[in-house]
């Protein structure tokens, strides 16, 4: 921990250089541990260079950790950005990647990440970036989360979602929820289970 610490001072202070020592290292425990403290540190000082040199790594659980450290920086400054370089990456590193821009994106910008999350191309993407979006707009801005949680296309996954959304939205304003909720196509003794869960309250 000692030395991931030191390359992340190392790397915000001159990343050329602590990145061509990583580079220099032979494959091991002593490079895996490095890793994580030098991305840290790149992406303070340049989130696309670190970006450029995560996205050079060998694919793998390296490669995927790294990738959800820059995002998770650089979303706080250019979501946007982020969130596209992100969606480069395939399989499981894209999925993560995607999702952990969306948690920060959605909770500051609702509007502009659903809409870049329509356009994702990959299905199973575009599917697990809706979930993190609803769970992370539900509570917050559930009229936002409402119109994605019925965008899923897995009958569980919806319901699921249908009914977070509902649980937070009938608190803040049952009316607007309740008109929702009736057009939605969660099962009619679920609607009425969620409207008399408020009633009681």
């Amino acid at each position: 921990k000692l030395m991931s610490q030191a390359v992340q001072k190392w790397a915000e202070d001159n990343t050329a250089a602590a990145a061509a020592w990583f580079k220099s290292l032979p494959e091991g425990k002593t490079k895996d541990g490095c890793l994580q403290g030098l991305v840290s540190g790149m992406v303070q000082n340049d989130p696309i260079s670190a970006a450029y040199f995560v996205a050079d790594l060998p694919a793998g659980e390296a490669q995927n950790r790294a990738a959800i450290s820059v995002v998770g920086n650089w979303a706080q400054e250019d979501p946007q950005a982020a969130a596209t370089w992100a969606a480069s990456f395939d399989g499981d590193t894209q999925k993560q990647a995607v999702s952990s821009v969306v948690q920060l994106w959605a909770q500051n910008d609702p509007d502009a990440a659903g809409q870049w999350i329509s356009s994702i191309s990959d299905a199973a993407t575009r599917e697990s970036a809706i979930q993190n979006y609803v769970n992370c707009t539900s509570w917050q801005y559930p009229d936002f989360a409402a119109a994605y949680a019925e965008t899923l296309t897995d009958a569980d996954k919806r319901s699921n979602a249908i009914r977070n959304v509902a649980q937070n939205w009938l608190r803040s304003d049952p009316t607007a929820a309740t008109v929702w909720l009736n057009k939605t196509d969660l099962p009619d003794d679920q609607k009425q289970q969620l409207l008399n869960s408020i009633k009681r309250q």
